[in-house]
């Protein structure tokens, strides 16, 4: 029996500036499609091992620094609110993106009073988390400058501002 070892590699990578193609990394159950160069017959046997990923702390501390808040500065007639809300207004809300799979936001006003405090668990890296303007207590949150802390538990922390426009 002739026996070739063939070594396919898979890699999941995005463009972490797109943002509506979010990538799902592959788990247990999942399939995949091979297409070869020849169609195989009942005499050839296909065995695959497939070992764990990588992941690199020095390129999860380096990617911290792409996250940022999208629309900014968020305007209340924006057009990322959608205009078929019962109410007559749009969703109001921003979202903080390229975020990683596990992480804590807190959002602060510019005299550094703490606004609310988010959890995002995604199962993705360059995840979105989503936030509706509205403080801890319920009502929305007045205009200005706000600042946010994203932090990474063994990862890393990031800060950074979005201002918001009524």
């Amino acid at each position: 029996e002739n026996h070739i070892k063939v070594p396919i590699f898979v890699t999941y990578d995005k463009n972490k500036f797109d943002e509506r193609d979010y990538v799902i990394p592959p788990e247990p159950g999942s399939i995949f499609r091979i297409r070869t160069e020849r169609n195989p017959t009942h005499l050839d046997t296909l065995r695959f091992t497939v070992d764990g990923g990588d992941w690199s702390l020095a390129k999860a501390k380096n990617d911290m620094r792409d996250i940022y808040v999208v629309p900014d500065p968020y305007v209340v007639s924006n057009t990322l609110e959608s205009i078929y809300e019962l109410d007559g207004s749009g969703q109001r809300r921003v979202d903080f993106v390229n975020l990683p799979p596990h992480c804590n936001i807190s959002i602060f006003t510019a005299s550094g009073k703490l606004v609310r405090k988010l959890e995002h668990h995604a199962p993705e890296d360059f995840g979105r988390e989503s936030w509706d303007l509205r403080t801890a207590d319920g009502p929305e949150i007045a205009f200005g400058m706000y600042f946010f802390v994203v932090e990474a538990e063994g990862v890393g922390i990031t800060r950074g501002k979005f201002a918001v426009i009524k």
